[in-house]
């Protein structure tokens, strides 16, 4: 099996897609009633997988209907330059909740989670609906399970450890609630 993400991205699609799969939590799969195959009653594929030719990098996405505008799970890893697993997003969203469009400005241009601009008008209106920065959508609390999967994965893979980069500070609270520290800097977030 392989050890890496560049090397599971070598592997042929079914067992590419197996291995990629092992991420989703269950209570997702439970949540909307998917299948074991990812895949809709008319055969439409809801778990996509996204990467370069011989990348060490992978998007994956995970829709519960087919022509739904944003999948319910998303997570960009890669393979750090010492040969580790690097989350540098995930997201889990609950498309049964109101859509804030503080990912696009009102022109359709992305945002890139406002690291090139920001849609201020969806950021304030998410703000006032209760949502953290960056979340287009609640969430479905599930990030116990999640980093579980994603030790599960790591051990399949035969690490020890991964990293993970919150793109916000209180995810970077969250994980810190979930055990996470520090690579370097501080042992714990400043309030």
């Amino acid at each position: 099996m392989a050890s890496s993400i560049g090397g599971i991205n070598r592997l042929p699609d079914p067992e590419k897609r197996e291995i990629y799969a092992r991420l989703v939590p269950s209570s997702i799969i439970a949540r909307f009633n998917l299948n074991p195959y990812l895949t809709d009653s008319r055969g439409n594929d809801l778990l996509k997988i996204s990467h370069a030719d011989r990348s060490p990098s992978v998007e994956i996405s995970l829709f519960h209907k087919a022509d739904f505008p944003d999948p319910v799970l998303y997570g960009h890893l890669t393979d750090t330059l010492n040969g580790k697993i690097h989350i540098l997003l995930y997201v889990i969203n609950n498309p049964d909740s109101p859509r804030f469009d503080v990912d696009v400005m009102p022109d359709g241009s992305p945002t890139k989670f406002g690291t090139i601009q920001r849609n201020l008008e969806a950021e304030e209106a998410a703000m006032e609906a209760g949502l953290a920065p960056g979340q287009i959508r609640f969430g479905l609390r599930l990030l116990s399970e999640a980093i579980a999967k994603f030790e599960d994965f790591t051990a399949e893979l035969g690490h020890d450890l991964y990293f993970i980069e919150p793109l916000y500070y209180h995810n970077a609270i969250l994980f810190e609630k979930h055990g996470f520290t520090y690579e370097i800097g501080k042992n714990k977030m400043a309030l």
